[in-house]
């Protein structure tokens, strides 16, 4: 059997398969696709091993007597983004080194304060979909300029 996901209804996608008899046999349901995506990989086995990395990184750290306090994984975070940063615009690096890196680091943070990863990829999925219909909020940065006076009066 191979797992699917089909639209279900306007912002439904439902995980599922078909039995032999050609019936659909739904698993669970998301709100957006990639949500439904990933289940069907993760039920799928396609090879997706990100949810056993975080603890292999908090292993790695301590076998390494690499502190798992936040203010070393908090000033290391900080580090490894500007490296990547730096490898984005061209001056040193290799991006995706570098954006491994990053990964690593967030995935000790995360993996030794407790937080799955499943969870933590969940999250940002639940994210994504809000941010994606909310409208835009004060302070938040913007990739051109906007018309604060004309966004003021649209609200009235």
């Amino acid at each position: 059997m191979n797992y699917v996901y089909i639209r279900s209804e306007p912002g439904v996608y439902t995980v599922g398969f078909f039995a032999p008899d050609g019936k659909w046999e739904p698993e669970s349901d998301h709100n957006t696709s990639d949500e439904a995506a990933l289940r069907v990989r993760s039920l799928n086995g396609d090879g997706d091993r990100s949810s056993e990395l975080p603890g292999r990184v908090v292993a790695l750290c301590k076998k390494r007597d690499w502190s798992l306090h936040w203010t070393c994984r908090g000033s290391y975070l900080h580090l490894e983004s500007s490296e990547l940063i730096e490898a984005v615009r061209g001056k040193r690096g290799d991006k995706l080194e570098e954006a491994a890196d990053v990964l690593i680091v967030l995935m000790s943070i995360t993996g030794s304060n407790g937080m799955a990863w499943d969870s933590v990829v969940s999250k940002a999925f639940e994210k994504v979909a809000h941010l994606e219909s909310a409208p835009q909020y004060e302070g938040e940065e913007f990739n051109s300029p906007i018309d604060r006076a004309s966004q003021a009066k649209a609200k009235e």
